[in-house]
């Protein structure tokens, strides 16, 4: 085992396991995750899904070029730290697979729309959603994790106990698996189904919950610093912010702004102050206007700081219930914590730019028609694409606990913003017609398929 790293804590061993389908389809274990997740539609969606310009502007980047760049951030620290780089893949690729047509603007109005709805949740359920032909009791387990949480025991299914060391052999019944070749055989079934390590990094992707493994807190660090990094080039681009007074931020004895209110903004601790918790990389360099300068720092810090502390035995520990074991918790320095929350909050204020603002309210907008359409009953009688779904919805055990309302939000967040357009033009023109891409079984498959 090697005591430098954390692979003892990783599920990197996992990646040696091979899926075996028939005769011709042999991969390993993540790699299966990984060619499920980015061959499906909700994932080609994510070219037309907006980030924080408006969808029609060209020097715009869409969810899909974000979600590569998470990917490519979190699979090197991954790498660095000694964890699995093809579960850091898979749940990177899936981690935002379920959010809004229009962003951070869109999931916000639905969870407004729908109490207790997130991208985050309802990209769990998408995930799973990609199994196909799974059996009843497979689906009600997978239901039950999701919705109760990891280490939750089925009183219908005692012999289910939901450890990630037991739950491929488990859930696939399976009476040819081969221990010395770690190869998973089951050629009489069509069944597949995502990893719940993948699951449950993004579910808990956001929304102040902390993964279970340390390749899902890896991605929620990369996806924290890819959104920040893109913003910020975002703003610069359009000429929103200026590259010189983004620099002149590094050469300040200590970093401070005055906020849209007037207010003063600052790190809270001087650059000697920074530099003293942690030797490593050069904090000043996060304010280059080099993307590369910026994210190359972000990534240097993060890795040094967790293996000093892992060396110097200062780890925080915390239990995993889906490795049913004690794991690290990895941390920022005090010093990269720090400028992560004032770079935050000093993007923050350029959101109030008339191009965001005009942008934004164009999304609300649109967020707002498309609800009031989805609920309008000449649509839902008249469209067989959108009644074909909902239909699906009510057929699936796993929506019993949810209102309709959440329903109408998981429906939007399978649209791009092309079809919400789609929509509302045939809306405008009394012509319910329309098709959307939505309904491919083998992405959306009836529970009892």
């Amino acid at each position: 085992m090697d005591s430098n790293t954390f692979i003892q804590w990783s599920c990197k061993e996992r990646e040696n396991f091979l899926f075996q389908f028939g005769n011709n389809d042999e991969r390993r274990w993540y790699q299966r995750d990984i060619d499920q997740i980015t061959h499906s539609t909700p994932f080609r969606k994510l070219q037309r899904k907006s980030q924080l310009l408006s969808e029609k502007d060209p020097r715009s980047r869409s969810r899909l070029i974000h979600t590569i760049e998470v990917s490519r951030i979190a699979t090197e620290i991954s790498e660095k730290l000694g964890l699995s780089r093809e579960l850091t893949e898979a749940i990177s690729m899936g981690h935002d697979i379920a959010t809004s047509p229009y962003g951070y603007v869109g999931n916000q109005l639905l969870s407004k729309y729908a109490p207790g709805f997130s991208h985050e949740h309802a990209g769990a359920y998408m995930l799973e959603s990609l199994a196909k032909k799974a059996s009843n009791n497979e689906r009600s387990v997978i239901m039950n994790i999701i919705k109760n949480g990891w280490n939750e025991k089925i009183p219908e299914f005692d012999n289910y106990c939901i450890n990630i060391a037991d739950f491929p052999y488990k859930l696939r019944c399976s009476r040819n698996y081969n221990t010395s070749k770690k190869i998973r055989k089951n050629p009489q079934s069509n069944y597949y189904y995502i990893s719940p390590e993948i699951l449950d990094g993004v579910y808990c992707h956001g929304g102040g919950k902390t993964p279970s493994t340390l390749e899902g807190q890896v991605l929620q660090y990369s996806d924290n610093i890819a959104y920040l990094s893109q913003d910020i080039d975002d703003l610069i681009f359009t000429g929103i912010l200026d590259p010189d007074d983004f620099t002149q931020l590094a050469v300040m004895s200590k970093a401070e702004f005055r906020d849209i209110n007037g207010n003063r903004v600052s790190c809270g601790l001087s650059w000697d102050e920074m530099e003293d918790c942690f030797s490593g990389a050069n904090l000043k360099d996060v304010f280059s206007v080099s993307r590369g300068k910026r994210i190359a720092t972000f990534i240097r810090r993060y890795i040094n700081y967790n293996l000093n502390l892992l060396q110097d035995s200062k780890l925080n520990m915390s239990y995993s219930s889906i490795l049913n074991k004690e794991i690290p918790l990895l941390q920022c320095d005090p010093g990269l914590d720090s400028v992560i929350n004032f770079m935050w909050k000093y993007t923050e204020k350029y959101y109030h730019d008339p191009l965001i603002k005009t942008s934004n309210e164009i999304q609300r907008v649109k967020m707002q028609q498309l609800w009031e359409i989805i609920q309008d009953p000449r649509l839902t009688t008249n469209n067989k694409c959108y009644n074909k779904f909902l239909e699906v919805l009510d057929n699936d055990s796993r929506f019993d606990h949810f209102p309709q309302e959440w329903k109408r939000a998981y429906f939007i967040s399978y649209l791009s913003w092309q079809e919400v357009d789609l929509i509302i033009g045939s809306y405008h023109e009394r012509d319910f017609s329309f098709e959307l891409d939505v309904l491919e079984l083998e992405d959306f498959p009836y529970e009892n398929s």
